[in-house]
């Protein structure tokens, strides 16, 4: 077969999922796969580390569009070869690419059709504009969980054979760090001095940040505990509302910003964590509280959508809703070391059987059946 994948996300998006899950869906194909001829498309003086001879890497112009959809949809390749695969990793948002008859899309999620009230307008305008036409033309849509394959099939109305689920996984940097040796780190590079519940994620309304700090201010209040709260994630343009919301409850001097982390620092955030909490409303996945369970850390976490089919036995969950419930959990977590233990010990498991290989694997098998 010959395969164009748009290598673009690993470049433009590292360190979020979906510029994670393009850049290990890649690497782990050169590894596994010299059979088929790849051609992968990579932004202009970008080179990929590994590069075997059936993968070839080719560079596009970059445009000025700052918007990371706007560029990938700004422009139309022609490639004067015989392409049997164009898969797209952005949610099918991609170069316009002449006579490719099977066109394979990963939809991580439909979010944008869903809760469109948490996304950002321009985001929200291309995706509800263009992913009908592009599920249309797909001829396989892969996925990442069966709660994201139940949803996308119950909205678009298609056949069920035609989308696909390959759930994620974690890096092989994410293990657990001495946690003396992080606390250091985070005192060092960040000023983390403290014993803290970590956040990581993006920064929007959807991620049911105003809910994690009405929570949090219940369980110091209650609790009477020396802990702090960590929200790591890029300082977008709802950033605002949580700083307000912060000041309004009065626990600024416990919560702490970071802004966007990069991704050989996190296994020390995670390994220097109490747990991480996940309160999101909606996820097609959720890759932070993988990570966390990779490096030894317990999840709390909300039981919405997809997360309790990922995570298992291996989270304390809540009702993302449910202030008092959220907060009761975050102060079970610090109590019970028999609960702690358990979560680790089943965390370490899960994440065992979650690798990037696997995805990879996966992902041949869907381009050999279409």
């Amino acid at each position: 077969m010959f395969i164009i994948l748009d290598g673009r996300p690993a470049f433009w998006y590292r360190g979020t999922g979906i510029g994670n899950y393009t850049h290990e869906l890649i690497d782990n194909l050169t590894t596994i796969d010299s059979k088929n001829e790849y051609f992968v498309l990579v932004p202009e003086n970008k080179k990929w580390t590994h590069s075997p001879r059936n993968f070839t890497f080719y560079p596009l112009m970059v445009n000025d569009a700052i918007n990371f959809w706007e560029r990938c949809i700004n422009g139309e390749i022609n490639i004067k070869l015989p392409v049997d695969i164009y898969h797209i990793p952005q949610n099918g948002i991609g170069l316009n690419l002449r006579e490719v008859d099977k066109l394979l899309i990963t939809l991580h999620d439909i979010i944008p059709f869903r809760m469109p009230e948490t996304c950002n307008p321009k985001y929200l305008e291309i995706f509800k504009k263009e992913i009908p036409k592009i599920v249309e033309s797909s001829k396989g849509i892969i996925t990442v969980s069966e709660f994201s394959k139940k949803d996308i099939i119950d909205y678009f109305k298609i056949p069920e054979s035609k989308v696909h689920v390959t759930k994620l996984a974690a890096e092989t940097i994410y293990s657990p760090v001495n946690k003396n040796i992080s606390k250091k780190f985070l005192k060092y590079n960040y000023g983390i001095d403290d014993d803290y519940i970590l956040y990581v994620g993006g920064i929007s309304r959807r991620k049911n940040l105003i809910t994690l700090l009405n929570s949090f201010e219940k369980f110091i209040k209650s609790s009477n505990k020396k802990v702090k709260l960590v929200i790591a994630g890029n300082k977008s343009f709802y950033y605002p509302a949580l700083e307000k919301r912060t000041s309004e409850l009065g626990i600024s001097s416990s919560v702490i910003y970071p802004g966007f982390i990069p991704i050989e620092y996190m296994p020390y955030f995670y390994s220097s964590a109490i747990c991480l909490v996940y309160p999101s409303l909606y996820e097609g996945f959720g890759l932070p509280p993988v990570e966390a369970l990779a490096c030894g850390t317990p999840v709390i976490s909300s039981s919405a959508t997809s997360l309790c089919e990922i995570l298992e036995d291996c989270a304390l969950y809540f009702d993302p809703y449910d202030e008092t419930d959220m907060s009761e959990c975050m102060e079970k977590i610090i109590d019970d070391l028999l609960l702690r233990e358990k979560l680790i010990k089943n965390g370490f498991s899960l994440t065992k059987k979650l690798t990037w290989e696997n995805t990879a694997r996966e992902t041949l098998k869907i381009y050999e059946s279409l």
